[in-house]
């Protein structure tokens, strides 16, 4: 980011010489990403959910167009995404929603049975960000034509935590988020497929911008995360099992949403009797878990056929490398404070 701030680059869009250089720039970063998620061609936006929006609506429009609009998604996609299913609804197109067991994971099954001769899209996330289910996007792929469907997949979450090669999973095309990845906020993309096109030309509503400064430390960001998959994995579902071992020695009564199959290092977990303000209380002890009340969560609790009426029963965690014993040990101390106030 400093590097771009330092060489005062022009806007990507203008035509002048700071113009071009910046094009150029921006050129470089999308090569770069490209070649970590094994793509052809990378394009940027000023904001994660803006790219998968743009991609979900400029897939969806042109399936549509050669006469394959029936869409297929799974329950648990992103409300960004949402937002295109349903826009892409009121323009003609037929959404179909893809069963899910209750940690949200869809399998080929629940693909099958809704596949059509129309079908021209499937959406589907390569992992969900609330209890971090990884999604089988190689044998949901594998079940669809590539000549009549086009495959978008959302790995925001799953990004520098397990391996993304576009070719390996099968999908056309990819949106990632710079801050999930760690980088700072203002920049996300989209990579599509070798031997694939998509028009962001179909979707006029959002402007193509970008952040030159945030789209650098995006692509520094995923460069990093990408590097160090396998150790980093392993780090942080080390650190996950040792949380769930102290889960189990204070004596915690609850039920796990997820867990196998899931991202290494998350957890969601149901907790058993009744809990009023946990997460609050855990704040004033210096801990600070993802949001039990967000939409996002509550959202996804309600596709899965959860009961959202007390959702501070909801206890998640999402463990990264900047996380050590330490922090696991001082969660765990807070948690059995709190519980048994």
């Amino acid at each position: 980011m400093e590097e771009a701030l330092d060489l005062g680059l022009g806007d990507p869009r203008c035509t002048n010489a700071p113009g071009r250089e910046a094009q150029a720039a921006m050129e470089d970063l999308g090569s770069r990403v490209s070649k970590l998620v094994n793509g052809r061609a990378t394009v940027f936006s000023v904001d994660g959910c803006l790219a998968s929006a743009m991609a979900v609506l400029a897939a969806g429009r042109a399936a549509r167009a050669r006469g394959a609009g029936h869409v297929v998604a799974s329950p648990v996609e992103s409300a960004a995404v949402v937002g295109a299913l349903r826009l892409l609804q009121e323009e003609g197109s037929r959404v179909s929603v893809m069963d899910s067991d209750r940690r949200g994971f869809v399998g080929p099954d629940s693909l099958g049975e809704l596949l059509a001769e129309d079908t021209g899209l499937l959406v589907c996330c390569l992992a969900d960000g609330v209890c971090g289910t990884v999604q089988p996007l190689k044998e949901l792929s594998g079940l669809l034509d590539p000549e009549r469907t086009w495959v978008h997949c959302e790995c925001s979450w799953a990004a520098g935590r397990v391996p993304v090669d576009m070719e390996e999973l099968g999908v056309d095309s990819a949106s990632f988020s710079s801050v999930q990845l760690g980088g700072p906020p203002g920049s996300g993309a989209v990579t599509v497929r070798r031997g694939r096109m998509l028009s962001l030309d179909r979707v006029p509503e959002f402007a193509l911008s970008t952040n030159l400064p945030a789209s650098f430390g995006m692509v520094a960001a995923m460069e990093s995360r990408f590097g160090c998959v396998g150790t980093s994995s392993g780090y942080v579902e080390e650190l996950r099992e040792e949380t769930m071992r102290g889960l189990d020695s204070c004596g915690l009564s609850y039920s796990i949403i997820g867990g196998e199959g899931s991202l290494p290092g998350t957890g969601l977990l149901r907790l058993k009797g009744r809990f009023d303000r946990v997460h609050a209380r855990l704040e004033r002890e210096g801990v600070i878990l993802p949001s039990h009340n967000s939409t996002r969560r509550l959202s996804f609790l309600r596709r899965t056929g959860w009961d959202v009426s007390m959702p501070d029963r909801y206890l998640g965690f999402s463990l990264d490398t900047f996380n050590t014993g330490l922090d696991v040990e001082y969660f765990l101390r807070a948690l059995a404070s709190v519980l048994g106030s």
